[in-house]
């Protein structure tokens, strides 16, 4: 129920809604790095700003160019702080 609330809010312009699943894996690619996720473009000025943000929420500068199923054995910790990172910077 509340993933069709969230998929209704989301879609809609005048609203700004985030929703974080419960399986992880329906939002990320686990192949990619953490930075590789963030990122919105190739510019590196945003790469740096993601690597800064990533660093503030404890990741390793190992930890973000590794996969993210790579991650403490992709954990579900490492995941919703990846997630948690995403929905951050969506409603900045």
């Amino acid at each position: 129920m509340l993933k069709k609330i969230a998929e209704e809010l989301i879609s809609r312009a005048d609203v700004k809604a985030y929703y974080m699943p419960q399986d992880y894996e329906s939002r990320m690619n686990m192949d990619e790095t953490p930075v590789e996720f963030l990122a919105e473009t190739d510019n590196k000025a945003e790469t740096g700003r993601d690597r800064t943000f990533l660093r503030s929420m404890k990741f390793t500068s190992d930890e973000m160019f590794h996969p993210i199923k790579e991650l403490s054995g992709g954990t579900c910790m490492e995941k919703r702080r990846e997630l948690f990172g995403d929905f951050v910077k969506t409603a900045a």
